[in-house]
C-alpha cells in the first residue's frame, strides 16, 4: 500500500516590509525610551539630544528589519515549520492536525499594502501558536486553505488546495447594521474611555474646561437658575439633557457599527464558522463548532423596541486567562449573531447544535416568595444615591432649595416603585429549563438573558449556599462548562431539595451521555 505524497516543501520569508509594521506596533513600548533620550544632556545641547533619538531610531529599525528578514515559514511533512529568533533562534514544528483555526485579519495599513496578520491557534493553548507579521493576503489565505484541507496533495506531489464552500447564516445589510449600532452600547463605552483617559493623562483639562464655562457662560450663575427653576421646568430640563446624551450615544454607536461590523456575514463550513466583517479594516474571525461549549442570549430594552437579539458563544479558546503571543490579554468578539430577529436567533442555534431546543422549552419559574428578597435586594441599591446626594450637597449649596423638597421624595418614590415593579418581574421572568438533552436558565426584567448548554458539555455540576441561602434553605445550582467563567450557567433562588434533584437529574444525563 503506497503511503500518500507528502505535501512538497515550501519555504517563504515574511512580507519584505513587515518590519515598518513591526515597528509602528513597537513605537509605542519604546515611546518612553525615545522621550527619554530627547531629554539627556544639558538644555542647550539640542545637537546631542537629536542624534542620542536619531540614534535609538536607527537601532530599533535596524532590528526590526533583522528580525523580519531573519523569520522564515515553512510547509513540510504536513506541518507548518517556524523559524524566529536574532541571538537565540527558535524553531516551532506545528503539525496540521493540532491547528484548530486559522486567522486572519487586516487593519486598514494592512488593506493598503494588501497583507494581512496571521495567526494559528490550537486546541490546547490559551494564545496562538504562532502568529506572522505579515503576509502577503495571497499567501496568508493559502496557507489558510492549505491548513483546513489538512494538505491534501494530488499524484505528483503538488499541493491541493481545496476551495471550502460554506452556506450563509447570516448577512447584516445596512438596515440590519443600524439596529445593531442602536441596541449597542460602544458609544457610551467609548465616552467612558475617553473621560478615564483625559482623567488620566491630562489633569489639567477638567480645570481648563471649567474654567471656560465659567468665564464665557456664566457658569455658576447658570447652575443657580438650573435648581431655582420650578419643579416641572426643572424635569423638563433633566428629561430633555437625558434625551441629548441617548441620542447622541446612539448616533454614536450606530458609526462605530459600521466601522466594526460593516458587511458582517457569517458562514458555516464544515468544521467551522467563518465571521468576516470591518468598513475599512477588516477582521477575519472563525469558530470552531465542536468547541462552542453554550450560547447566551441577551435582549435588553433598545432590543425590544426593533425585535432583536443578539447571541453570544462560549467557547474553549474564549476563556478570560486567554492570552496573546506577546503575553497581553487576549481580545476577541464572541459575538456569533450581532443581531437578529428572535425566530432567525433560534433557527441558527438549534441548526448548529441538534436537539437543543429553544422555542417551546418548559420553563420552571422560581417561587413567588422571593420576591422579598429580590427587593431588598434592589432597595439597598437606594443607599448609594441618598449618601451621594448629601454628599453632593456640600459641594453644591444651591442644591439645598430642592433637596427635602417634594421633588426629591417624589424621585424616592419613583425609586420605591421601580424597585418594587424590579422584584415583581424578575420573580415572573427568572426560570430554568432541563430536558433530555439541555439544561438552560433565563434572567432579568429590563435586560433579559437566556443561557443554553447541552449537557453532554457539563464539566462540573455543584450546589452553593451562601448563609443567606441556609436561612431561606435554597441554594444556587451551577452547570460548568470547559472553557470560561463567562460559560457557566447559574439558576439561584431554588429550594434545596428542589436544586439537589435537579443537579442528581444533569449529573445523571451526562454519565448517559458519556457511556453512550
Amino acid at each position: 500500500m503506497n503511503s500518500p505524497a507528502a505535501v512538497p516543501e515550501l519555504d517563504r520569508r515574511l512580507y519584505p516590509h513587515s518590519w515598518v509594521f513591526a515597528l509602528i506596533k513597537a513605537l509605542p513600548q519604546m515611546l518612553p525610551l525615545l522621550i527619554a533620550g530627547g531629554f539627556l544632556g544639558k538644555a542647550d545641547s539640542l545637537m546631542v539630544r537629536g542624534i542620542i533619538v536619531s540614534a535609538i531610531f536607527v537601532m530599533i529599525i535596524v532590528f526590526q528589519i533583522i528580525a523580519s528578514r531573519i523569520t522564515r515559514w515553512s510547509i513540510a511533512n504536513q506541518a507548518v515549520f517556524v523559524r524566529t529568533g536574532i541571538f537565540d533562534k527558535d524553531t516551532k514544528i506545528i503539525p496540521f492536525n493540532r491547528i484548530q483555526n486559522v486567522k486572519l485579519t487586516q487593519n486598514v495599513l494592512h488593506r493598503v499594502f494588501g497583507v494581512a496578520r496571521v495567526e494559528l491557534e490550537s486546541a490546547g493553548s490559551k494564545k496562538p501558536e504562532a502568529t506572522f507579521d505579515v503576509l502577503r493576503y495571497n499567501d496568508a489565505r493559502a496557507l489558510s486553505d492549505l491548513i483546513q484541507s489538512r494538505g491534501k496533495v494530488s499524484a505528483d506531489g503538488m499541493p491541493v488546495v481545496e476551495e471550502i464552500k460554506g452556506d450563509v447564516l447570516l448577512h447584516m445589510p445596512i438596515g440590519e447594521l443600524i439596529r445593531f449600532g442602536f441596541v449597542s452600547n460602544r458609544g457610551m463605552i467609548v465616552l467612558a474611555a475617553a473621560f478615564a483617559a483625559t482623567m488620566q493623562f491630562m489633569d489639567d483639562f477638567w480645570d481648563t474646561f471649567t474654567g471656560f464655562l465659567i468665564k464665557h457662560f456664566d457658569f455658576s450663575n447658570q447652575v443657580d437658575r438650573i435648581v431655582h427653576l420650578s419643579t416641572p421646568m426643572l424635569i423638563a430640563f433633566a428629561v430633555s439633557l437625558i434625551a441629548l446624551v441617548i441620542v447622541f450615544v446612539r448616533l454614536l454607536s450606530i458609526v462605530l457599527a459600521f466601522w466594526t461590523h460593516y458587511n458582517f456575514t457569517l458562514t458555516e463550513q464544515p468544521r467551522r464558522l467563518q465571521t468576516e466583517r470591518g468598513l475599512f479594516a477588516r477582521w477575519h474571525d472563525a469558530i470552531v463548532k465542536s468547541r462552542i461549549q453554550s450560547f447566551r442570549i441577551k435582549e435588553g430594552i433598545w432590543h425590544r423596541l426593533v425585535n432583536r437579539q443578539t447571541v453570544d458563544v462560549d467557547t474553549l479558546s474564549g476563556s478570560d486567562g486567554a492570552m496573546n503571543e506577546d503575553g497581553t490579554a487576549k481580545k476577541q468578539s464572541n459575538h456569533l449573531l450581532p443581531v437578529a430577529t428572535p425566530q432567525r436567533a433560534a433557527q441558527i442555534i438549534e441548526h448548529l447544535a441538534q436537539g437543543l431546543e429553544i422555542d417551546g422549552r418548559a420553563w420552571q419559574r422560581i417561587e413567588t416568595k422571593n420576591f422579598a428578597r429580590l427587593f431588598v435586594g434592589q432597595l439597598l441599591t437606594l443607599i448609594p444615591a441618598v449618601v451621594g446626594t448629601q454628599v453632593m450637597l456640600r459641594f453644591i449649596p444651591q442644591m439645598q432649595s430642592w433637596v427635602n423638597q417634594p421633588i426629591y421624595f417624589s424621585a424616592i418614590g419613583i425609586w420605591l416603585l421601580s424597585c418594587i415593579i424590579s422584584a415583581a418581574y424578575q420573580v415572573r421572568f427568572h426560570a430554568y429549563s432541563l430536558d433530555s438533552n439541555s439544561f438552560a436558565v433565563r434572567r432579568g426584567w429590563l435586560s433579559r438573558k437566556w443561557h443554553f448548554a447541552e449537557i453532554r458539555r457539563a464539566h462540573v455540576v455543584s450546589l452553593q449556599q451562601r448563609p443567606v441561602d441556609r436561612w431561606f434553605n435554597t441554594a444556587t445550582l451551577t452547570m460548568d462548562t470547559p472553557g470560561a467563567a463567562r460559560g457557566v450557567l447559574k439558576m439561584p433562588l431554588l429550594p434545596y431539595p428542589r436544586a439537589v434533584e435537579l443537579r442528581d437529574a444533569i449529573t445523571g444525563e451526562l454519565n448517559r451521555s458519556i457511556q453512550s
